[in-house]
């Protein structure tokens, strides 16, 4: 992706991050790459604790000799809610030029992990349009939410 990127940006000076995870809920893993995007965020219930899924990596279309890393993580489970976004999340501004912000964000998924991945979105959909309430919207949103589920059981026929 990212030699293909250059050929098509390398005299226009753009760029795009990218964060892509494989989940392998069989073996309760995750493996990653970031591409110059913000970290995504799992969050556990259960123990009530979030965590960035970090990792380097330069953003796609900068650096033809650039290898990017593969990370890993073992002991997901299910319940467990996997969070990639945009910065025009956190960074959104209000009228008064408050930030979002990572924290009012968190606790939105914290306060609806027990919903649905499409109920998560859509309560911070809605909290973002209360805040910016009278104020122009500048950057993208993208959200992504996953909920980890149990991993498939195998079937047996008779």
């Amino acid at each position: 992706m990212n030699q293909h990127l250059l050929s098509d940006f390398s005299h226009t000076g753009h760029f795009m991050t990218l964060f892509y995870v494989s989940i392998d809920s069989q073996n309760q893993k995750l493996r990653w790459v970031r591409a110059g995007h913000d970290p995504a965020v799992i969050y556990d219930p259960d123990k009530d604790r979030f965590e960035e899924l970090k990792g380097t990596g330069l953003a796609l279309g900068l650096d033809e000799s650039y290898e990017y890393e593969e990370n890993l993580k073992g002991g997901l489970n299910p319940g467990q809610i996997i969070a990639i976004g945009t910065d025009g999340i956190w960074e959104t501004n209000n009228s008064e030029g408050q930030m979002f912000g990572k924290q009012r964000f968190n606790e939105l998924v914290r306060e609806n992990a027990h919903r649905s991945a499409k109920d998560i979105i859509d309560s911070v959909f809605n909290e973002l349009q209360k805040f910016t309430i009278g104020f122009k919207q500048t950057d993208d949103i993208t959200l992504v939410v996953i909920k980890v589920g149990n991993p498939l059981q195998a079937y047996e026929e008779q």
